[in-house]
């Protein structure tokens, strides 16, 4: 092993005391909250499942049971599940993940209805989890919302939700802000897999899906293989990341279970799990090697109850959903989107993407608009491929406080239904530059010389069209910004593409000195840090290179007008594997922003310079 030794400072500057507490964006749905739920039919229990309606109330990463309702075809559209909250809240937004059942039985439309004030809206749902923002108005004070599949069709069969997520903004102490987690070996989000040889039908990627009719099973208990134990399944990830929680289930028809197995992490980490439960449910455990990046897992079977007819049924590896939701906008008429408190006052970037979504419509794959809003007004509206006479064009144009405009157009249109289309877009007091690509300031699509107001509230998304539909996801909503200087004497700074929240896109390290500005540019440049809060910052390295690095992070508060000198403690932290994971907490700043973290680099082995990447950098 080459060995590379590093030393790194880091510091954080402008700080400042006695900051409100911003509302945090909690689940109102979740039984932790104190929801509950009553529902007007319910599907009988079997000794394996229940389908009971709290079930719904519970993330599948704490258990896997849906509420499911007793009813097939038509009869499917008067079963309600109505959600009960603890008090009123403005709903921010919705997300439902459907039944984890066979293709047939899962829901295409859903009526929701806000039980205070009666309004009802008709939505489409996707396959897996489908997240909706909802009109100006709608959600105020809600205290209930009940949710009744719709337009059922002939084969549907005992209708029902796994999950529904209901978010809103609350200040509340007693309110309590559950992680979101996202399942990487989920088939329908990317994960691959091989295995060792299959059954003919029964091949490794049904393993993958959430469908519960489908599993993997070994090709064993036959020659030439007449023993299940070593039989393996492989997993890669959707995206390297840190696991928290997975599961697994037997196959679910036949009584021959597995006792023991071994999982072989991609780090180098391996878990043998032993006394398995002999039966079909759902079992979870937790991924003890925090913090450590996996990419994949191999499970192998290695003791079983029998050996023929062993499987394995939805393998699930769940960890921190660090992105923003994926809305589906569905109608021409705006929804919201409400910016956090911290934001107020000074919004000067965004970064999103957007991709259509094929339906069959002639009008597919376009005609996107996102506006923004202050607490009365609408202040600038983007415009993504809208059809007019036949053609699509794109233009941006301020509506306070006064109107103006300009068109742009592309070789080929902005958007599209078979990939995500990335855009930035900046404020400043009398500029908007809009442009495409995950990095700010670079590949500018249009700018607009226009005096805007930087205290924006709100985003608004609609389509312009009535009959297709988009979805929109926000990729920084607090202007996080990287500078890279590789060449700290010639100061030159470089915008880098390693803020993406995606750890595979790496940045190299070109010179023994290095110096990086970790910038929050939005709501005044502030980051309010939670007592739980860490900085993580991970780097990857060349197969073969055991990098050994040194950090040490101080911190300025200014209290009172004296400037405190504070130094923040590593945590833990992960060499294991090709990803290098550090932790810190820094003590007292409870009630203290910052703006800047600086993060200072010296590499003692300059030909190894070019075999250490910087990856990313972010609170928790």
């Amino acid at each position: 092993m080459k060995i590379i030794s590093i030393f790194i400072g880091i510091f954080i500057f402008n700080v400042h005391p006695s900051l409100e507490r911003d509302e945090k964006l909690i689940n109102i749905a979740s039984k932790i909250n104190g929801a509950s739920c009553i529902v007007n039919s319910e599907l009988l229990n079997t000794p394996e499942f229940n389908y009971e309606c709290e079930n719904a109330l519970t993330p599948i990463w704490f258990e896997n049971n849906d509420w499911a309702s007793s009813c097939s075809g038509s009869l499917c559209n008067g079963r309600i599940i109505v959600i009960s909250f603890k008090k009123s809240y403005n709903v921010h937004e919705i997300c439902i993940l459907q039944r984890v059942t066979s293709s047939d039985q899962i829901v295409n439309d859903v009526l929701i209805t806000f039980q205070t004030s009666n309004i009802q809206k008709i939505y489409k749902i996707n396959l897996g989890k489908t997240c909706i923002l909802l009109e100006e108005n709608v959600g105020f004070d809600s205290t209930a919302i009940s949710f009744m599949p719709y337009n059922s069709l002939p084969a549907s069969k005992n209708s029902g939700f796994n999950t529904i997520f209901v978010y809103a903004y609350s200040n509340d102490t007693s309110d309590i802000d559950e992680e979101d987690l996202i399942n990487i070996a989920d088939i329908d989000l990317g994960a691959t897999c091989e295995s060792f040889v299959s059954e003919i039908g029964n091949e490794c990627h049904k393993a993958l899906s959430s469908s519960s009719n489908l599993y993997w099973a070994p090709a064993c208990g036959i020659f030439p293989q007449p023993s299940c134990i070593g039989s393996y399944i492989e997993i890669d990830f959707v995206y390297p990341a840190q696991p928290y929680i997975y599961s697994y289930a037997n196959r679910y028809d036949e009584n021959r279970y597995i006792k023991t197995m071994k999982l072989e992490w991609s780090s180098g980490f391996v878990d043998i799990q032993t006394d398995l439960p002999q039966d079909v449910f759902y079992h979870y455990y937790n991924y003890t090697h925090y913090p450590t990046i996996e990419s994949s897992v191999k499970v192998t079977i290695t003791n079983t109850t029998s050996n023929e007819l062993i499987g394995l049924n939805y393998f699930k590896v769940f960890t921190k959903q660090f992105n923003q939701h994926i809305y589906t906008i569905q109608y021409d008429t705006y929804v919201v989107y409400s910016l956090p408190q911290h934001l107020h006052g000074n919004f000067m970037s965004i970064k999103f993407r957007v991709k259509g979504h094929q339906s069959g419509q002639s009008n597919d794959c376009s005609s996107f608009i996102m506006t923004f809003k202050n607490c009365t007004s609408e202040i600038f509206t983007l415009k993504l491929d809208i059809i007019e006479n036949g053609e699509k064009s794109s233009s941006i144009e301020t509506i306070e406080p006064v109107f103006n405009s300009i068109n742009f157009s592309e070789s080929s249109p902005l958007m599209s239904c078979d990939s995500w289309s990335e855009f930035w877009i900046i404020f400043t007091n009398n500029q908007i530059k809009l442009g495409s690509g995950m990095i700010y300031d670079k590949d500018t699509l249009a700018i607009l010389n226009s005096a805007i107001p930087l205290d924006m509230r709100e985003i608004l998304f609609k389509n312009d069209k009535a009959s297709i539909m988009n979805y929109v996801q926000i990729l920084d909503k607090e202007g996080r910004k990287i500078y890279l200087n590789n060449y700290p004497q010639c100061d030159v700074q470089y915008d880098i593409n390693g803020l993406d929240k995606s750890i595979p896109t790496c940045t190299v390290i070109k010179a023994r000195m290095t110096h990086f500005e970790y910038k929050l540019t939005n709501g005044k440049g502030k980051r309010l840090f939670d007592k739980d809060s860490n900085l993580v910052i991970i780097f990857k390295r060349d197969i073969g290179i055991d990098v050994k690095i040194n950090i040490y992070i101080t911190y300025q508060i200014k209290f009172n007008e004296i400037v405190e000198n504070r130094i923040c403690q590593p945590e833990k932290s992960s060499s294991k594997g090709q990803y290098l994971v550090h932790n810190f907490s820094c003590q007292d700043i409870e009630d203290v922003e910052t703006n800047l973290v600086s993060v200072k680099i010296l590499i003692d082995n300059f030909d190894e310079i070019n075999q250490l990447f910087f990856c990313e950098i972010f609170f928790q």
